[in-house]
């Protein structure tokens, strides 16, 4: 082949760049939510079971995770919730660089 360039144009390192930043940008973004959406569905459990009120038990975990965040971080609640949130964002972003690299409109 005379060329190491793909047929966008776009050589296959620089197209692993843009992956690589999708995938970190998907993993910074679950990271970010999954405090809050795990703290939600913890307080919404235990507000369902009558342990708990849903305010208190929303700032309790947010406090217990500000508290003792490498626990958190090392739990299931966190890992679950990121990998699902993370894989979604993870999943879209890789998309829409493809999609834009092959000039498609991502928006359907």
């Amino acid at each position: 082949m005379a060329s190491d360039k793909k047929s966008t144009g776009v050589r296959p390192l620089e197209i692993l760049q843009l992956f690589t930043g999708d995938l970190f940008a998907a993993a910074i973004a679950g990271a970010s939510v999954t405090p809050v959406v795990s703290a939600v569905d913890r307080a919404l459990a235990e507000n369902a079971s009558g342990r708990a009120s849903l305010w208190s038990s929303f700032f309790g975990s947010l406090r217990e995770y500000g508290a003792r965040p490498i626990t958190y971080l090392r739990g299931p609640q966190f890992f679950y919730v990121w990998l699902i949130y993370g894989g979604t964002y993870a999943a879209a972003n890789t998309i829409e660089t493809m999609c834009s690299l092959k000039d498609v409109d991502a928006s359907g």
